[in-house]
């Protein structure tokens, strides 16, 4: 299968080397709009062909499939027009910036025939997987109480990010969205029928502070309308209730992320580490799984993308069945939508 990567960023370089660790999978062209940035990577990766447009790597009928790597605002346009040429299309997260978007792309995608996998990293975590299983093995019971959250102490990235019109969003499209997803995934929970959300802006709470660079975008700027902190329940049609919280940065000890699932036989702490808690007999009791996901690693990472793009290689070439679907992805734009309508409204909003 040979890929075309689109985009020239940090995340299209996780995107390249997960590409080039998977057998039978061939980088052949990159294009970007930073085409010398392009080039520079093309050098690095030994990618043969660098191209000066989207629509001349489209051209391009030896690529098979292609990845879209940029930024939020072009997802939607790149990936239809991509599926439009016959190619299969892997998208990062978030699939889009809202569900009208999102929607477009899913219907794109059925007309041409081809695939269109959303980049939902962590259900590759190999912790998600051993997850899923104790919760498909029924032993948390009925899940009724979901509890994710993805928090950075000083994580604001500027540039892009934090311009609504390019991002469509910020802390929630950008990280609480993995959270969301995860829980969504394992709990299996159904349809969200309503949401009640409120977001922060802080744009001054890390002003002037050392060491908050970690996580800046490569053109930081000074533009931020998104908000650096959201807090959203989700409340489901079966009566479950997940909340959700996630952050850019809030006065933490550290950084962190948790997922915790209650059900009406036992509960399953997913983040920081794997762990289940029960009543065996008239005694509580509790298993550790010993499965530690160094979930800020550059190695997890690269373990992690390099699992989730051999996916996608086995459900182009072998039509193996996508666990990352396009409809995954339209479903948590709609309830992203939804939490950002209900901030600006005040109001819980149910969804349709």
């Amino acid at each position: 299968m040979k890929v075309g990567i689109i985009g020239s960023g940090s995340i299209s370089e996780y995107h390249l080397r997960a590409f080039q660790s998977v057998p039978d999978v061939e980088v052949a062209a990159i294009t970007s709009i930073a085409l010398e940035q392009a080039k520079d990577v093309a050098s690095r990766f030994g990618i043969p062909k660098v191209y000066e447009s989207s629509e001349a790597l489209l051209a391009d009928n030896e690529i098979d499939a292609v990845s879209v790597a940029v930024w939020n605002a072009s997802h939607a346009e790149l990936s239809i027009a991509a599926l439009n040429a016959g190619k299969h299309v892997f998208c990062e997260k978030p699939m889009a910036r809202n569900a009208a978007e999102a929607a477009g792309m899913v219907a794109a995608e059925k007309k041409s025939g081809k695939l269109l996998m959303i980049g939902l990293v962590r259900r590759f975590d190999l912790k998600s997987d051993a997850a899923l299983n104790v919760v498909r093995s029924g032993a948390l019971g009925d899940i009724y109480y979901m509890k994710a959250a993805y928090l950075r102490r000083d994580g604001q990235p500027g540039g892009w990010f934090t311009d609504k019109s390019r991002s469509g969003g910020g802390a929630l499209i950008d990280i609480g969205i993995h959270s969301l997803d995860l829980a969504l995934y394992l709990a299996d929970a159904g349809a969200v029928r309503s949401v009640g959300g409120t977001t922060f802006q802080l744009p001054d709470i890390m002003k002037g502070v050392k060491g908050t660079e970690k996580y800046l975008s490569k053109e930081a700027d000074g533009l931020r309308d998104v908000e650096d902190m959201v807090t959203a329940n989700l409340f489901f049609e079966n009566g479950a209730v997940l909340n959700l919280e996630a952050s850019w940065a809030q006065h933490l000890k550290e950084d962190s992320q948790n997922l915790e699932l209650f059900g009406t036989k036992g509960g399953l702490k997913v983040d920081p580490e794997l762990s289940l808690s029960w009543n065996n007999g008239s005694y509580p009791a509790d298993t550790s799984y010993n499965i530690h996901s160094g979930l800020n690693g550059e190695k997890f990472l690269d373990e992690i993308f390099s699992r989730e793009m051999s996916h996608f290689r086995d459900c182009v070439v072998d039509a193996v069945p996508c666990i990352a679907p396009s409809s995954d992805g339209l479903n948590l734009m709609k309830i992203i939508d939804a939490v950002y309508l209900s901030a600006e409204e005040n109001r819980e909003v149910l969804i349709g």
